[in-house]
């Protein structure tokens, strides 16, 4: 299972986005414990540092969570925690992607992308070694018609 969540803007300067981020987080990873076993990873761009998300520091401290990022190397790549910056954005994003043991094992390589086109900065991508099944579940259903 993948968690994309885009923080909100501003997290490394301002508490209350930062606040709002981590509370977020804390969110996806209560609904992360009551999944089935398996995969999980959390990506996206969290607009803020590490220190920012005390939920998501927690996690990687107890070792419920590991950053794929930070063991990069392990997958013949050199650390991958800075991308290149882009001129509208003050300062170097960091590169996190927490996930659970059983994802570790999906990882095959990591790189940058650095011609995303973003305005912002380089995209950190993951290669899977192979295509794991896929579920559909039919939890939500969609009303036909909002009127």
């Amino acid at each position: 299972m993948i968690y994309n969540v885009n923080g909100r803007t501003g997290a490394s300067g301002d508490k209350l986005a930062a606040a709002r981020t981590d509370n977020l987080i804390d969110m996806v990873l209560e609904d992360w414990d009551m999944q089935e076993d398996g995969p999980k990873m959390l990506v996206g761009d969290l607009n803020g540092n590490l220190a920012d998300f005390p939920a998501l520091t927690l996690g990687l401290e107890t070792n419920a969570l590991i950053d794929l990022v930070s063991i990069a190397s392990k997958y013949g790549n050199p650390m991958l925690t800075t991308l290149a910056r882009r001129p509208m954005r003050t300062k170097p994003p960091g590169g996190i992607m927490p996930s659970n043991v059983e994802a570790e094992d999906w990882a095959h390589n990591f790189y940058v992308d650095h011609d995303s086109n973003l305005p912002t900065h380089d995209v950190l991508c993951i290669e899977f070694k192979d295509t794991k099944p896929s579920k559909r579940y039919n939890a939500v259903t969609l009303p036909g018609s909002l009127y």
